[in-house]
């Protein structure tokens, strides 16, 4: 079965906040080291328009409530939260929840129940559109009801699945579309084929849903080989970090990256003003 994923030639991705500070770099306009028009051109397209003035409509903006993006799941959410932030900056017309959490995900239920807090932030207020991320955490057992689900056993893929189906139905169920993206590779080989694993679970869940689209970031982050590279090529040839020291997380420049690919998924699915 295939899920409703957003196609190769977009060159998905999953963005976000570096360690050691939140300081926005000056110029962006897209990175990769092979050819990647979909996440360049994503980036690009909505700088350009912020640039050049064209994002901001007030009239447009007076006449409808912001679209309400909420950003849940682990670090690498919190990440993509702040790459849409960056991205949209002061745009009165959108407004970013990024309420992803550290050290979370799907497996650890007794520290942080997710369906629980999602049901809480959902009768906050009800976004327009939600963007998951998670998984980096859950490469381990899962225990529940007293039985013992061996990492990546068929026994603990089907009920890892079932622990995103409950977060995919919650808010579904509530008339939001999703956009879940996939976990990137990692510098670590080992960790790297967990997420694969995780990943396919994932897709599998997703296509289950007419209004979850997954969106893969594999190969947003690997070479030509497709190979883990930190680093890709930005539109003038300059070589540019994307990814932290940890070989795990994103830098901002890899966040906003991220970020621009995800807006423009976001338009095919969710009502959004127009740029």
């Amino acid at each position: 079965m295939v899920a409703n994923r957003a196609r190769p030639e977009e060159n998905h991705g999953a963005a976000a906040r570096p360690r050691g500070g939140t300081t926005r770099e000056s110029t962006v306009s897209g990175m990769r080291a092979r050819p990647a028009a979909g996440p360049i051109a994503g980036l690009v397209a909505w700088l350009a328009v912020l640039i050049l003035g064209a994002w901001v409509a007030p009239a447009a903006a007076q006449g409808r409530d912001p679209v309400t993006i909420l950003v849940i799941g682990d670090s690498v959410a919190q990440q993509v939260g702040h790459g849409l932030t960056h991205l949209l900056g002061d745009d009165p017309r959108f407004a970013v929840i990024n309420r992803g959490r550290a050290s979370t995900g799907l497996v650890r239920d007794d520290f942080y129940d997710w369906p629980a807090h999602l049901d809480t932030l959902l009768a906050q207020r009800r976004p327009d559109v939600a963007v998951v991320a998670i998984g980096m955490n859950d490469r381990q057992p899962i225990t529940a009801g007293g039985a013992y689900y061996e990492r990546f056993s068929d026994a603990w893929r089907d009920r890892y699945g079932a622990r995103a189906a409950a977060l995919m139905e919650r808010l579904t169920g509530a008339g939001v579309p999703v956009l879940w993206l996939g976990m990137p590779i990692a510098r670590s080989a080992r960790f790297s084929e967990g997420m694969r694993v995780i990943n396919a679970v994932f897709e599998q869940t997703a296509a289950r849903y007419p209004d979850v689209t997954y969106v893969p970031t594999w190969d947003l982050t690997t070479d030509e080989a497709g190979r883990f590279t930190p680093y890709a090529r930005d539109a003038g040839g300059r070589l540019r970090s994307i990814r932290t020291d940890d070989g795990m997380h994103f830098t901002v420049y890899g966040s906003m990256m991220i970020a621009g690919h995800v807006m423009d998924i976001m338009g095919r699915v969710a009502d959004l003003p127009p740029r």
